[in-house]
Parts: C-alpha cells; sequence; structure tokens
C-alpha cells in the first residue's frame, strides 16, 4: 500500500491544493485532508477512499452518523467527530443564517434557507418559519417528520409556538423525500 510520504509532491493532496487550488482536489483527496493522518499500515487516502465506498454517493456524506463512520476500518471517533464536524461547517456556511439577522422577502428565501438541509432527508418534515412583523425569521422549527410520503400536523401545534414566540406571521414547510419540490404556504 503506498503511503502519502511516498507520492510525489504534487500527488500528495495538500501540495495539491497550495499548488492549484481546492476545486482541483477529488473527492478522495479532500476527505484525506480531513481524515489528516492514515496508521502505519494505510495512509489517509486509503482510509478515505474506503469511507467512500462505505457510503453509496457523495451526497450521502452529508446524513452519516458518528456510529457509522466509525464502522470504517481507520476512522475513530476524533476522525469521525472532525468530519461531522466538517460537515456541519457546510451545511452553515450554505444556509447562511446561523448567525445573523435574516429577512424573508420572497419564496426564494425560504428556499436558501431550508433547501439544503431539506434537500436529502428521507422522510417528510414540517417545517414552521416564526417571523417578527418586517419578516426576521426569529425561530425555525421542524414540528413534525412524518414516513417517506405522509406528514400529518395538527394546527394547535402551528399555533402554540406562535403565540408563545408573539410571532407576527409563519409560514410552514414540508419537503417531498420522493424528489418533487419542497411547498411553501405563508
Amino acid at each position: 500500500m503506498e503511503m502519502i510520504k511516498d507520492l510525489s509532491p504534487l500527488d500528495k493532496p495538500r501540495e495539491k491544493l497550495k499548488t492549484y487550488g481546492r476545486r482541483q482536489l477529488t473527492n478522495q483527496e479532500l476527505l484525506a485532508i480531513i481524515i489528516n493522518s492514515g496508521n502505519k499500515d494505510e495512509s489517509a487516502l486509503t482510509i478515505a477512499n474506503r469511507l467512500l465506498q462505505h457510503i453509496d454517493s457523495f451526497t450521502y456524506l452529508r446524513d452519516i452518523t458518528l456510529q457509522e463512520l466509525i464502522e470504517v476500518r481507520g476512522i475513530g471517533e476524533a476522525k469521525a467527530i472532525t468530519i461531522l464536524a466538517m460537515i456541519e461547517i457546510a451545511t452553515r456556511l450554505h444556509t447562511q443564517h446561523n448567525e445573523e439577522k435574516f429577512y424573508i422577502k420572497h419564496p426564494d428565501d425560504v428556499e436558501l434557507l431550508l433547501m439544503e438541509r431539506l434537500r436529502y432527508v428521507t422522510q417528510e418534515e414540517f417545517v414552521v418559519l416564526y417571523l417578527t412583523t418586517k419578516n426576521m425569521l426569529i425561530h425555525e422549527e421542524t414540528i413534525f417528520k412524518g414516513s417517506l410520503n405522509t406528514s400529518i400536523v395538527h394546527p394547535r401545534e402551528v399555533f402554540k409556538d406562535a403565540l408563545k414566540r408573539s410571532a407576527a406571521a409563519i409560514i410552514v414547510v414540508h419537503n417531498h423525500p420522493s424528489g418533487d419540490p419542497i411547498n411553501i404556504v405563508s
């Protein structure tokens, strides 16, 4: 098994990133950088490749659990936690609302807020957005998680939290795991 130290300088993931930029790296090379180190028998590239083989699609990495990561030979708890933290950072960067006030002025704003989180879930979710009079997001709450194609919500659950938060408006959203777009009702 070839170790990273034995590769030519421009084939090493870190050096390749420095020379060519992050977009030129494969998924395996990006994961190898996050994994950081291999062990005496395997390189981080080998472990990254094993992880990619463990999941059916790179997008499934988004929903991988701590336990599933630890099951991959070469990934212990510390590496699994690092990978999960990286996934959460990527999700938060993409949703752009966690640390700033977020205003909803158009349905596209709701899509920006929720699409990445709901895109790959495998069951229906019913989400309520609670807003101020100026349409600033006060709170986001998943009221119900359903089955593959069913989500049953009682209106009292939606309005109880709206009253509790003194929301001036609400937007309800639910996804379609079957691949249909999300539905938005305000």
